[in-house]
């Protein structure tokens, strides 16, 4: 099954505004894991080379922009902003609160400090994009 999604990012923080298009393959689905792939596996160079097949955008020029749009949405998380692209997802700075864990296979216990992470929700239309 292959799904085509134009994406708009803006980053609240600075309102940078970029365009995407991706063309995806949906693969080996299960329960608790969900790949994307593009028949050799989602690398950012198979990426890159898919668009700019689509697009028609020299490589050089697609890496440029997919380059940039992953730093704006770095940025954004880092600066603990939300980052939400209508109908496919969206990716949430999370804070992780410190704890102390055993390591396994023994008794001793370590801290680990207080630091964030980043969750994935899927959207509506991924989900229901999935199913079919």
């Amino acid at each position: 099954m292959s799904i085509l999604w134009y994406i708009c990012f803006n980053c609240p923080k600075n309102g940078h505004l970029l365009g995407l298009i991706l063309n995806f393959n949906i693969a080996n689905i299960s329960k608790y894991n969900y790949i994307i792939t593009t028949g050799d596996g989602m690398k950012k160079s198979v990426l890159i080379n898919e668009v700019a097949e689509k697009t028609g955008l020299s490589r050089n020029e697609t890496e440029l922009v997919v380059n940039t749009m992953l730093e704006k949405i770095v940025d954004c998380l880092k600066n603990r902003e939300a980052v939400s692209f209508l109908g496919f997802g969206s990716f949430e700075p999370v804070k992780k609160n410190a704890r102390e864990i055993y390591i396994p296979g023994t008794t001793t216990k370590v801290k680990v400090e207080a630091k964030y992470g980043v969750r994935f929700k899927p959207g509506k239309t991924l989900k229901k994009q999935i199913q079919d």
